[in-house]
C-alpha cells in the first residue's frame, strides 16, 4: 500500500529534518541512526486521520481534527496548528507541503484516476487551498496511482514535468539532483518540495536509494520521503531488505498503528505440522494487543484447513531483521462437554497464559471460554412460582437454614439475573468463574448461576460501561476486554460429541447461597 512506503518515508526521513550535516554520507548513513530522534511526524498523523475518514466513512474535517489534537508536538506548521487547536476551521490559502504529504491514502482507497484526484483536491482544500497547494496533493496522488497501475517511469517524470516545467519552477522534475544539490534551499511549499521529491523517486533503483537520494537533499526530509515514498513503493512493489512492518510496530503508538492496520491487506505466512509454510494475502478488519483478525484474501495451495473467506488469527513473530505475519493453522485439542463440565480445563488454561502470555496460550483460553459454561454471581429475580417453591424450602429448613447452602433449585419459569459487577479504577467487569468453588467467600453473598459463556457476553453487551468480562477474579484472573468479544463468538467450536444428559441441560440452574427477601413486581 502506498500508505506505508509514504509513513515509512516520514519516520525515516525525519531523522534529517531539522538535524542533517552538512557532510552526511548519504550513500552509506544507516537508515535509523541510534543517535538521531527518529518518528513518525504531523505528516503520519494526519494520513491516517484522511485513512480513518474515508475507510469508516466519517466527516474529513473533524476527524483530521480529532486526532490532530492527539499530538498537539508532532510538528504542525504555525497556520495548521490554529486550524487544529482551534475552533476556526476555514481554509486559509496555504500552498504548504502539508497537503501533499498527507494524500497517500487517497490512491489506494480509489481505483479510478477520477476519484483520486476528485478526493486529492477535496483532503487539499479543506485548509491548503491555494491552487499550489492543491496542485501539490493532486500530482501527488496521481503519481501513486500512475505507478500502481504500472505506468513507466518516465510517464511519471513527464506528467510531472507538465504539472511542474522548468521554466517556471526553481526545483522542476526536469533538473537531476546533482544540479539540485548545491543550490536546494530548505523549502516547505508545495512547488518547493513535490517535484524535487519526485526527482528523488526518479533517479532511485529501489525504496532505499529513493530514500538515500532524499537524504542527499538539504530538504524537509521527513515530507519528501512521505510525498513520494507512496510512489516509490508502489513503483517497486515493497521495500527489498527494509523491514518496513517492524519500522510501523517500532515507531507507530498504540492509537495510530491499528488506524494504520484496519482494511489492509497483509502478507501472512501459514503454518500447520506436515506441510510446507505457505504466504497468501489476508484482509485485516480487527486487531488487538495479542493478535490481528482477517479473512484469508487468496486459496491455499495446500490443505490448512482453511479457505478463501474465511476468518483466521494472525500474530507476529520478530526474526533476526524481519517482522513476520503468520497464522498457525494446527488444530486445536478437541474437547467434550465432559471435559469443561467441572471448569477445571478452563482454570488449568488460564493459568498456563498467566505463566506464559504466548499467542497459543491465549488462543486456548479463547477457544475454551467460547465453549465453556460459567458461573455467574448475581441477584436472581424469580417469578412468583419459583419464589413461593423457594419460600417453602426456606421454611421447611427452620432454624437450619445452612443446610440449604450447596443445594440444588431447578427454576420452573424464566429468571431474571442481576450479575454482580467489579470495580477496577474506573472501570467496570463482569465477573464469572470456571467453577462456584472458584468464587470463594465472595460468592456466599450470592446466588449463583451457569450460563453458557457466549450468553454471558450476550449478556455483557447489553451493558455499555463495562470495559469486559473477568474470569476467576480472586485467583489468577483472565480479563476479556469488550473488544475482544465478537472474536470469541466467531471462534468455531472445538466440542467433538455432546452430553444431552450433561448437567446444563434443561432449565437454568442455581445453587443457593445467602436469599434476602424479594419484592414481587
Amino acid at each position: 500500500m502506498a500508505i506505508k512506503g509514504a509513513i515509512l518515508g516520514d519516520i525515516l526521513g525525519s531523522q534529517y529534518e531539522f538535524n542533517r550535516p552538512r557532510n552526511l554520507d548519504w550513500k552509506n548513513v544507516p537508515l535509523i541512526m541510534e543517535d538521531k530522534h527518529t518518528s513518525f511526524t504531523d505528516d503520519t498523523v494526519m494520513m491516517l486521520a484522511i485513512k480513518k475518514a474515508l475507510d469508516e466513512k466519517l466527516d474529513l474535517v473533524e476527524t483530521m481534527v480529532e486526532i490532530g489534537r492527539q499530538y498537539p508536538y508532532c510538528g504542525f506548521g504555525g497556520h495548521f496548528y490554529d486550524w487544529i487547536m482551534t475552533d476556526d476551521h476555514r481554509p486559509y490559502n496555504s500552498w504548504g507541503n502539508g497537503s501533499a504529504m498527507r494524500v497517500a491514502y487517497v490512491a489506494d482507497y480509489f481505483t479510478e484516476l477520477t476519484d483520486v484526484q476528485k478526493w486529492a483536491k477535496k483532503t487539499a482544500e479543506v485548509s491548503h487551498n491555494h491552487p499550489e497547494g492543491i496542485k501539490g496533493a493532486v500530482v501527488t496522488a496521481t503519481c501513486i496511482w500512475m505507478a500502481k497501475n504500472g505506468k513507466s517511469k518516465q510517464e511519471i517524470y513527464d506528467y510531472v514535468l507538465e504539472q511542474y516545467p522548468k521554466e517556471d519552477y526553481e526545483y522542476s522534475i526536469a533538473y537531476s539532483l546533482e544540479k539540485i544539490r548545491p543550490r536546494y534551499k530548505w523549502n516547505e511549499s508545495c512547488q518547493g518540495s513535490v517535484p524535487a521529491a519526485m526527482r528523488c523517486f526518479y533517479e532511485s533503483t529501489d525504496y532505499e536509494s529513493f530514500i538515500r537520494n532524499v537524504y542527499s537533499l538539504p530538504c524537509d526530509s521527513d515530507t519528501f520521503g512521505a510525498i513520494a515514498g507512496g510512489v516509490a513503493e508502489e513503483f517497486y512493489h515493497g521495500f527489498d531488505d527494509i523491514d518496513a512492518d517492524g519500522i510501523m510496530l517500532e515507531y507507530l503508538d498504540s492509537r495510530l498503528y491499528p488506524i494504520f492496520l484496519n482494511h489492509q491487506e497483509i502478507c501472512v505466512e501459514l503454518r500447520r505440522e506436515g506441510l510446507m509454510r505457505e504466504w497468501c494475502q489476508a484482509k485485516v478488519f480487527d486487531f488487538d494487543d495479542q493478535w490481528i483478525m482477517a479473512y484469508l484474501d487468496s486459496e491455499p495451495h495446500q490443505n490448512f484447513g482453511w479457505h478463501k473467506g474465511e476468518e483466521i488469527a494472525i500474530f507476529v513473530e520478530k526474526k533476526d531483521d524481519e517482522t513476520i505475519f503468520y497464522s498457525n493453522m494446527n488444530p486445536s485439542r478437541p474437547v467434550t462437554e465432559e471435559m469443561l463440565a467441572d471448569g477445571s480445563v478452563l482454570k488449568e488454561a488460564i493459568e498456563t497464559f498467566n505463566n506464559d502470555r504466548s499467542e497459543n496460550n491465549f488462543i486456548e483460553v479463547l477457544e475454551l471460554l467460547r465453549d465453556s459454561y460459567v458461573w455467574i454471581p448475581c441477584n436472581a429475580v424469580m417469578s412468583g412460582v419459583d419464589e413461593e417453591q423457594i419460600m417453602k424450602m426456606v421454611e421447611a429448613a427452620g432454624d437450619d437454614i445452612d443446610s440449604l447452602v450447596g443445594q440444588t433449585f431447578t427454576s420452573n419459569d424464566d429468571v431474571r439475573l442481576i450479575p454482580d459487577t467489579l470495580q477496577n479504577g474506573d472501570a467496570y467487569f463482569f465477573p464469572v468463574f470456571s467453577s462456584a468453588e472458584e468464587m470463594g467467600d465472595y460468592g456466599n453473598g450470592f446466588s449463583k448461576v451457569q450460563k453458557h459463556f457466549l450468553d454471558v457476553i450476550a449478556m455483557a453487551k447489553d451493558d455499555e460501561k463495562l470495559s469486559g468480562i473477568v474470569v476467576n477474579a480472586f485467583s489468577r484472573p483472565f480479563v476479556l476486554e469488550a473488544k475482544v468479544y465478537d472474536l470469541v463468538e466467531r471462534l468455531k467450536s472445538r466440542i467433538i460429541e455432546k452430553q444431552q444428559d450433561a448437567l446444563w441441560e434443561g432449565w437454568p440452574q442455581m445453587t443457593l447461597g445467602y436469599l434476602e427477601p424479594v419484592e414481587k413486581s
